[in-house]
């Protein structure tokens, strides 16, 4: 079998490949071409190296690469994308607005609030505002608009791309771009915590974390709509993932380990920037350094070093967030949530209150999807019933169990008290210790299915190590077959629902931008 399997991997296979992405520009026309032209880019390398490596990894980076295809499929196909800026009042590109205002020695965006906004005694009022008169979800502070989402995209991506090209970056392209590396450091932070705790893993448990830690975190619905709001979470979501693989990285790799240990603690400090949900992480440097003095605080004087490197990078990143928050305004710890220009949505009781604050964290865990007898089949809810009586902005968003049902198995977690790793119970530990105080902190803000990609992966990565442990636990092999086939169900039907409903999203650009491409899917899917 594994002949016949090698066999399949020489270059025939990617004339075949080749052919069914042919076939398809044939029927999708113009969007498919490109993504033809970077899924060649993506596969070129294999011709090279197809026979200096071994099935497993020949498998796993050809699933990589699909995964980009399809990342970048969604991301183009989702709305126009252009490499300059029409106008300084274009509410879809306000990142760009920041680069510019950057460039100009500014903190504030280059667009200028109307006259008759600047007169009012209170603009943060809906009712005595023209809606069209002003920049849609900005802060608006002594007459300036400013960003109230994190500058880390532009100080990392955008500003660095408009210095060397002379062009402004896309949105969307910017949260491609971050998404992927994201993913890309969530499979590897999950592959070196396999390698170490299950180092006789076989290759399916490899293949299922590196599909789920895709779709699992609905991704592709998020870039189904790449906007500002976007890149600030995928953003973050990035940078922790990347702190997170270099801090373990750190542990269990020879080599290096202060460089990592920094490393790790600047990225960390960066997806704060990018996105404040993201402070929790630091739990996870406290855990690394109460490791390093093998939790004896009298080791401390003899650590210096390495409480130096994970602590001063993540530090100077804080000090200068609050810096920008206080030349702008005025106050260390305010990032311009109060002075919002947006719908002000009225809500009966209000986003803090309890009530309001549990019926959306029940909404991340639990609100199902909807199956539906029209393509593409699912859709999602818009949060618990309780909503219709507490009234915050209903946005669609999906449980987690429902996204991700292998998360049910942390539900199991007693059962491995005694059986699993010391330090594997730690990182489970702190990763549900940091994923539950993420969840609490969005629910305050009112349910969103783009905001599980804060949160999802600290859930997924310890479910996947948990899922191997319980398999490697059973030695009865019929009843080892039907778990892993219960597995593959499993995983087939998280990529199956992050897929479909990624060609409707929020507000359907696929089908409102290119509704060939949408008709075809619907006739082929």
């Amino acid at each position: 079998m594994r002949e016949y399997l090698n066999l399949l991997i020489k270059k025939p296979i990617w004339l075949a490949v080749a052919f069914v992405f042919l076939v398809m520009a044939v029927i999708l026309i113009k969007p498919i071409i490109i993504i033809m032209v970077a899924a060649g880019i993506g596969i070129v390398p294999w011709f090279v190296i197809s026979k200096r490596i071994s099935f497993g990894n020949y498998l796993m980076w050809s699933l990589g690469v699909a995964v980009f295809v399809f990342y970048f499929f969604t991301a183009i196909t989702s709305r126009p994308i252009g490499f300059s800026r029409i106008s300084t009042q274009n509410p879809g590109d306000n990142y760009n607005l920041l680069v510019d205002g950057f460039m100009a020695g500014k903190l504030s965006l280059v667009a200028q609030p109307v006259e008759s906004l600047t007169k009012l005694a209170n603009p943060y009022k809906p009712d005595l505002r023209d809606d069209s008169t002003y920049l849609w979800d900005v802060s608006y502070y002594n007459g300036k608009y400013y960003m109230y989402f994190g500058a880390t995209p532009v100080v990392t991506l955008m500003l660095p791309f408009k210095f060397l090209t002379g062009r402004y970056l896309p949105e969307t392209f910017g949260v491609l771009f971050f998404t992927y590396i994201g993913f890309v450091f969530s499979y590897l932070l999950f592959s070196l915590l396999l390698s170490r705790f299950f180092p006789g893993a076989s290759l399916l448990y490899k293949a299922v974390g590196l599909v789920s830690l895709a779709m699992g975190p609905f991704l592709p619905y998020v870039l189904r709509r790449p906007a500002y709001y976007e890149l600030a979470i995928v953003s973050g979501y990035c940078f922790s993932m990347m702190g997170l693989y270099f801090l373990f990285s750190s542990r269990f790799k020879d080599g290096r380990k202060l460089a990592k240990m920094f490393i790790a603690s600047l990225c960390i400090g960066l997806a704060v920037g990018g996105r404040p949900t993201q402070i929790f992480c630091i739990f996870f440097l406290i855990e690394r350094y109460l490791h390093e003095i093998g939790f004896r605080f009298n080791n401390i004087k003899h650590k210096l070093n390495e409480l130096l490197a994970l602590v001063l990078p993540v530090c100077a990143c804080i000090f200068f967030i609050g810096l920008y928050n206080y030349l702008r305004f005025d106050s260390w710890g305010q990032p311009g949530f109060h002075y919002q220009l947006n719908g002000n949505f009225k809500i009966t009781l209000g986003f803090s209150h309890p009530l309001v604050v549990l019926a959306c964290f029940l909404s991340f865990i639990f609100n199902p999807p909807e199956l539906t007898t029209v393509f593409p089949y699912f859709s999602l809810r818009f949060g618990f019933p309780y909503f219709s009586v507490a009234g915050p902005p209903r946005e669609p968003v999906v449980g987690l169990i429902f996204c991700m049902p292998i998360v049910m198995v942390l539900a199991c977690l007693w059962q491995f008290r005694k059986s699993l790793d010391f330090e594997l119970k730690r990182f489970v530990f702190v990763c549900l210790l940091v994923g539950f105080s993420i969840v609490l902190l969005v629910s305050t803000v009112g349910p969103s299915v783009r905001y599980q990609v804060d949160f999802s992966a600290y859930f997924i990565i310890p479910a996947l190590l948990l899922l191997t442990k319980q398999l490697s636990d059973v030695h009865d092999q019929i009843r080892k077959r039907v778990l892993s086939a219960a597995i593959v169900m499993t995983t087939f039907y998280i990529v199956l629902l992050s897929m479909l409903t990624s060609f409707t999203g929020y507000y359907d650009g696929l089908r409102a931008f290119h509704p060939a491409v949408y008709e075809a899917l619907k006739k082929i899917i």
